[in-house]
């Protein structure tokens, strides 16, 4: 792969002095959280701290920026090896080593830990097992007393350490033949402890370097990745270090997975988009893609997906390509079709699929109301009679599952009950998009939808209200609150303020100014709401935001360490 990683020279400085700095402020970041001894009253210091340095403006909101980044990479380093550091009263900080653009070069502090004798000699051997420090662990197994092996042995369930083990033993090295045919042939998930990866991440990148097939860098990257614990800056080596040819059949092969793979990937620089993609193949797992010809492996899974200019995906128009792809079984073809609401596509492919699995469907008659009205359409080659599905939805029997076929459903319904029934369905339901539930709303009349709105319970309601915070509608999230705020309560005021602090400061990169729309939205609540919101906990949060004049950043890193406190949510 061709995409090289350059630090820039501005980026090494910064690190430089950030690290100089959690240095001298003593911020060991590892077992207290800032050594903050839960004292509340301490988050605020640590502000003024890093907002009072004597630095330009300009460097000060980069600096706070990539403390806050070297910080969690520290976290989340430790929670990787707590189990090999945990009880020993070492100085981390000063056995960390750092690249020098700001990651952990987790191998040469490994090397270091291995190396202190002052950590228990079995820990220490287990750490040498994860990273694959070969000479390391024979040294190790050497040293230790009968009792130290007896103790490693007994705790040898994982195949990893069962092969290392067996290496120990006979002083052999570790067969990377062997082990390449393992994991070509490995199908069990990774949480199960006959993977090999399972709780076995850490040396990844010493690993695939050393397996021998494409087969086994396949296996291996898809259950590394699905582990959820691959190190971003890992992933990079690997895809780097694969031929273009290669890298492409792999990422071919991932299907549905490969959203993950974008996900992890880009989910620094373009969030938003990654989230979309990720929602995407979740809601869609029901219709999982799976080729025709079981031989053919190529499916163009990304490029099949159809977005808006703004950055969403068109779900019925990437319904409607999936539809028409002939690779696709053509049983998923019919259900996506009958999802959607496709009436031409699903007559279409009724008359193409199997002979058995048409009987089987005839009797699924039972399974709901409106499969019987398609299989009625179908039978007797009519269109879908809506004022049927109008009653069915009024009588609350819109499924959840139909929330993909909202937006065609929603037109066609002749009766202001069901419209009302469908939105409080598809506010409830994980499948419903932000986008499409918009495409609904300014459908209705403005009577019926405040109408609508009285009648949703409060919970509805604040969903509702919390879908125009996600991507890409908080620019019309003022505007929909002035519409309801007749209706908002003080709970849902709280919720909401509450969801931006917890969801949106939670990331790396925004997708929305956040700052210009906390502050529209407190601006125009009355003395009272105000009054009251200001004595709950989360307030403290809410003001740096309230009273920030242009330096976001420390603001930023004062609500997420406020978070980790448990004092937001």
């Amino acid at each position: 792969m061709n995409a090289k990683f350059w630090p820039s020279l501005q980026l090494i400085a910064y690190v430089k002095i950030s690290l100089e700095i959690l240095q001298n402020f003593k911020f060991k970041g590892i077992f207290s959280d800032y050594l903050f001894e839960n004292e509340a009253d301490k988050l605020q210091n640590i502000h003024d701290h890093l907002t009072s340095l004597s630095l330009p403006n300009f460097m000060k909101t980069h600096t706070v920026c990539i403390i806050g980044a070297l910080d969690k990479e520290i976290k989340r380093w430790y929670s990787y090896h707590m189990e090999f550091l945990h009880d020993e009263n070492l100085d981390f900080w000063n056995r960390i080593h750092w690249y020098s653009y700001g990651t952990i070069n987790r191998l040469e502090t490994a090397r270091t830990i291995i190396q202190d004798e002052n950590i228990d000699i079995r820990r220490r051997f287990y750490l040498a097992c994860a990273y694959y420090l070969e000479e390391d662990v024979q040294n190790l197994w050497e040293i230790m007393n009968k009792e130290h092996q007896t103790d490693i042995i007994r705790n040898s369930f994982t195949c990893c350490r069962t092969l290392w083990l067996r290496a120990v033993q006979s002083r052999t090295l570790l067969d990377w033949s062997h082990i390449s045919r393992i994991i070509e042939a490995q199908r069990s998930p990774v949480y199960n402890f006959l993977n090999f990866f399972n709780a076995n991440t850490l040396g990844f990148l010493h690993v695939f370097r050393r397996l021998q097939t494409s087969e086994a860098r396949f296996q291996g990257l898809l259950s590394a990745i699905c582990s959820g614990d691959l190190h971003q800056y890992d992933l990079y080596l690997c895809l780097f270090h694969m031929e273009d040819y290669e890298l492409e059949t792999l990422f071919n092969r991932f299907s549905g997975e490969i959203v993950r793979v974008i996900y992890l990937l880009i989910k620094k620089n373009l969030r938003p988009v990654a989230r979309v993609l990720y929602f995407f193949n979740h809601e869609h797992q029901i219709l999982a893609i799976s080729s025709s010809n079981s031989s053919r492996t190529d499916f163009d899974y990304v490029n099949t997906i159809h977005w808006y200019s703004h950055g969403t995906i068109n779900r019925l128009e990437t319904a409607r390509a999936f539809i028409q792809n002939e690779y696709i079984d053509i049983r998923k073809r019919f259900h996506l079709a009958v999802t959607y609401y496709f009436e031409e596509d699903v007559r279409t492919l009724w008359g193409k699929i199997p002979k058995e699995y048409q009987t089987f469907l005839q009797k699924c008659s039972y399974l709901n109301k409106t499969w019987n009205l398609w299989l009625n359409a179908i039978n007797t080659g009519t269109p879908l009679d809506w004022t049927q599905i109008t009653r069915i939805v009024e009588d609350d029997k819109f499924s959840s599952t139909n929330a993909l076929g909202l937006l065609r459903v929603f037109p066609k319904l002749v009766s202001s009950e069901a419209r009302f029934q469908s939105l409080a369905v598809a506010t409830r339901g994980e499948q419903s998009h932000p986008f499409d539930l918009y495409l609904c709303l300014i459908q209705m009349e403005d009577d019926e939808l405040r109408n609508a709105l009285h009648r949703f319970s409060e919970e509805e309601k604040y969903l509702l209200m919390e879908s125009f915070l996600r991507w890409p509608l908080q620019s019309v999230f003022q505007y929909v609150v002035e519409f309801f705020r007749n209706i908002i309560s003080i709970s849902i005021y709280s919720k909401l303020f509450r969801f931006i602090l917890c969801d949106k400061f939670d990331t790396q990169g925004f997708d929305h100014d956040y700052f210009d729309l906390v502050k529209a939205f407190w601006a125009p609540m009355s003395t009272e709401i105000k009054s009251e919101l200001e004595r709950h906990c989360m307030f403290q949060s809410l003001r740096q935001i309230l009273k920030s004049d242009g330096n976001q950043s420390a603001g930023i890193n004062f609500i997420r360490i406020y978070k980790k406190w448990g004092f937001l949510c």
